[in-house]
């Protein structure tokens, strides 16, 4: 299998999927005093849950690259909602955009798929690094409703460790809280990507 050699976020999520008020009210904080402290608390654990589950959570446009066109692609990242595009260097040093007639897709697993169709000729592209780009979307949705509760618990639950214990990093307080890893798990895209 073909391994990808660059994972670009293009376009962040708009929202975070856990509110700082619903990290508040576990903490039983009023005011705003911890409000700035609160938003990057969410925003570190929200990452570390990302990274161990191999997932982007709210609405997110990433790239992939190769070096060359894999007749299979395996995209790193799910839950995939749409291919955007896929481009290649030609030998003329061209941008070019690959018909999405010349591809089929399989976004319901995990990893999602990009297969070349067999039956057609496709182009191939210049030889040299970082050649080919698939571009697409990934994330449960652009809004907090769309992620599933166990996640967002699992992302609070990491946010107020932090918050009670600054001398933890994100990944070490997720790996520590064992309730949080138990309710990731069933979400966990353990499929191995290369």
């Amino acid at each position: 299998m073909i391994t990808f050699n660059s994972l670009i976020v293009t376009d962040e999520p708009a929202a975070e999927p856990v509110l700082k008020a619903d990290v508040k009210l576990q903490l039983r904080l009023d005011g705003t005093d911890s409000d700035t402290m609160i938003d990057n608390l969410i925003l570190a654990a929200r990452q570390a849950v990302e990274a161990i589950l191999k997932k982007k959570l709210i609405t997110t446009g990433v790239r992939v690259g190769f070096d060359i066109l894999p007749a299979l692609i395996s995209l790193p990242l799910a839950p995939v909602s749409s291919i955007t595009s896929v481009t290649y260097i030609d030998d003329d040093d061209v941008t070019q955009t690959l018909s999405s007639a010349l591809y089929n897709t399989d976004l319901e697993s995990e990893p999602a798929r990009i297969a070349i169709d067999e039956d057609s000729s496709y182009p191939t592209p210049a030889n040299r690094p970082g050649a080919v780009k698939v571009n697409y979307i990934v994330g449960y949705g652009a809004t907090a409703a769309d992620v599933p509760q166990a996640i967002k618990q699992a992302i609070i639950s990491v946010a107020i460790d932090l918050f009670e214990h600054p001398e933890l990093t994100a990944e070490i307080a997720l790996n520590k809280n064992r309730t949080s890893m138990f309710m990731l798990n069933s979400y966990r895209n353990c499929a191995t990507v290369m």
